[in-house]
């Protein structure tokens, strides 16, 4: 079962794609419609590097953003150009960027002030930071920081966040800006052209390995045409 919040639900593949700076499709993953993105960036990255070459630089979509993410793309020596996502959820005025981190402390430093120390670690490597005991009880912005539900008001950060931290910043760089504009002009032609000129929105095979031979023609196709384009157009300019 395929969901997102802003697509409508229904049976489907998920076609995992890279391509290069031409639109060239250089790899693909295709997985059943209920596996998350963030699992297959890793063996899209590691076929393509096997097949070809280690990518220097890899830009992706939002849905590829996670501290793990940008951890490993890190240890493997890729730079990550990720796009900014909103992850606040909550309805206070307060929003995690209004909270300044320390990383030498470990704190953050809430608007009033405040500080908020570490206190537990779930399994997903997520750090809950709190203020002591009783502080955002006499807090006279707490109705506009957290709500009733809550005692009082609680930042999250994964023990890896430093890594998208520095990938959102290079995304903010002249070199960032560039590789990131261009992601419209590549991943996402390819995309439209897979579903409007090649029937991608739909399949009638069932089953992985009928599929995925289904997309090994359809990008095979895809690549013919942009090369004899582009031997047509060095024809023309050479004459």
């Amino acid at each position: 079962m395929f969901f997102k919040p802003d697509k409508e639900r229904g049976f489907a593949y998920t076609t995992h794609t890279a391509c290069d700076s031409n639109g060239m499709v250089i790899g693909f993953e295709l997985t059943p419609g209920n596996i998350h993105d963030v699992n297959m960036l890793f063996p899209l990255v590691d076929s393509i590097s096997d097949k070809i070459e280690k990518p220097e630089i890899v830009v992706v979509d939002a849905g590829y953003k996670s501290a793990a993410v940008a951890h490993v793309m890190e240890e493997k020596e890729i730079q990550l150009v990720i796009p900014y996502r909103n992850n606040n959820k909550t309805k206070s005025k307060f929003r995690k960027s209004s909270f300044k981190y320390d990383p030498e402390e470990n704190t953050y430093i809430c608007p009033m002030n405040e500080i908020m120390k570490p206190t537990t670690v779930d399994k997903d490597g997520q750090v809950t930071y709190r203020c002591a005991r009783g502080t955002c009880k006499k807090c006279e912005k707490k109705t506009d920081c957290f709500t009733e539900s809550y005692a009082s008001k609680q930042i999250q950060r994964h023990i890896w966040e430093s890594a998208v931290e520095r990938a959102d910043r290079y995304r903010r760089t002249p070199e960032g800006k560039i590789y990131y504009s261009g992601r419209k002009e590549t991943i996402e032609r390819v995309f439209a052209d897979g579903k409007e000129q090649h029937a991608m929105r739909y399949t009638r095979l069932r089953g992985i390995e009928k599929v995925t031979d289904e997309v090994y023609l359809i990008f095979a196709c895809m690549n013919l045409k942009k090369m004899i384009s582009k031997l047509k157009k060095e024809e023309v300019n050479a004459a």
